[in-house]
């Protein structure tokens, strides 16, 4: 009995391993960006705490933007003219800039980080129709 438990285990951690690997695209919630006139539609990717976000209008495009991770990583949008600004910010410690003073102290310079940035043309979304 006992030489059957690291079988066990393993085919549990298998499970779960590929059970998180596969896109659930639960609804979660849905946010106003530029002002209300567009939305990102927030699905879970996975339940490892990956979420997947769609910039929308409702009525003339869906884009998939991308995956993040709950605990490190945002995108922020802004709208300027007809075009959408999106960031990727990651934050906290692993991704922390530091500063060494003369005294030798260190401090936190800054603890974000873009890692992606994506410019859409919403005249292009809405002339491609798309809603992937």
């Amino acid at each position: 009995m006992m030489k059957s438990y690291p079988l066990i285990i393993c085919g549990i951690l298998w499970g779960v391993l590929l059970t998180s690997c596969f896109r659930s695209h639960k609804y979660k919630f849905t946010s106003k960006v530029c002002g209300g006139r567009l939305f990102v539609e927030v699905f879970e990717a996975n339940s490892l705490g990956l979420d997947a976000d769609y910039l929308t209008d409702s009525a003339n495009f869906r884009k998939y933007i991308g995956d993040w991770d709950e605990e490190h990583e945002r995108y922020l949008y802004t709208c300027k003219g007809d075009s959408v600004y999106i960031l990727k910010r990651v934050s906290g410690n692993r991704w922390a800039k530091w500063d060494t003073t003369a005294d030798g102290k260190r401090t936190v310079v800054s603890n974000l980080d873009t890692t992606e940035t994506l410019t859409f043309s919403l005249t292009q979304l809405k002339s491609e129709k798309n809603f992937k």
